[in-house]
């Protein structure tokens, strides 16, 4: 870099920090406890101290054991068998504009993404969506029946060739499609797929979402902690 370039550099990084620094971060997961819902025969989260200072240490540090798709979390291709790890998926496909939905339905029809489109302006290309089903208050009562994405809305929001699609709810299938179809609709498409997200009610129509995972290689999902920047 020459020193004008240093200077640009420097001048853009300044603005980005204020912009953050100057907005409402709003925090988007849930805490992992043994409290977490451990749906399909997944094992229940699990924290366990291996150093404490009570033993003498001058530090503490624990394990913890958990399910992929624990808590809030994000699905990679190969959770149904497409090629690509989460550690595989670029860490520019889990931040973005982000695109929020608010419906009271059962089932999300292309219908009323189109709607809300019509209403708000266009889902872009390499945005990320956030539907808020108003089941977050659920989240710890371990229910097998929730809302979800139709297919038919699955394939909308492919051909708008979207990044992330998200959900307050367990899962982002409809509850009765016992094949996960809309899973096999997005995952392939490369489409990265959030459940168990929070505070969606509380966001306007866009935002700026990042959701980052851990790098696990050969991960179907990893746990994240998800925010949004208004």
């Amino acid at each position: 870099m020459n020193g004008n370039e240093n200077v640009d550099t420097y001048e853009n990084v300044r603005k980005m920090s204020e912009l953050v620094d100057s907005s409402k971060i709003v925090e988007l997961s849930w805490p992992l406890s043994p409290k977490t819902p451990a749906l399909w025969g997944a094992p229940p989260f699990k924290k366990e101290w291996v150093v404490t200072r009570k033993s003498g240490s001058v530090f503490e540090y624990s394990s913890i054991f958990m399910s992929e798709h624990a808590g809030t979390h994000a699905d990679a291709p190969c959770h149904f068998g497409y090629e690509g790890d989460i550690a595989s998926v670029p860490a520019s496909r889990f931040m973005g504009r982000a695109a929020v939905i608010k419906l009271d339905v059962m089932e999300v029809e292309t219908n009323h993404i189109k709607a809300w489109e019509a209403e708000n302006g266009a889902i872009g290309e390499r945005d990320i969506v956030l539907f808020s089903l108003g089941w977050e208050d659920k989240f710890y009562d371990g229910l097998f029946v929730w809302p979800g994405i139709t297919v038919e809305a699955a394939k909308y929001l492919v051909e708008k060739k979207v990044k992330g699609v998200g959900v307050d709810v367990a899962a982002i299938d409809v509850c009765s499609d016992e094949e996960h179809l809309t899973h096999q609709i997005l995952l392939p498409a490369r489409i990265v797929i959030y459940e168990n997200l929070r505070n969606l009610k509380d966001l306007p129509p866009f935002c700026y979402f990042i959701g980052l995972p851990l790098m696990v290689e050969g991960g179907s999902a990893t746990p994240i902690r998800a925010i949004a920047i208004v």
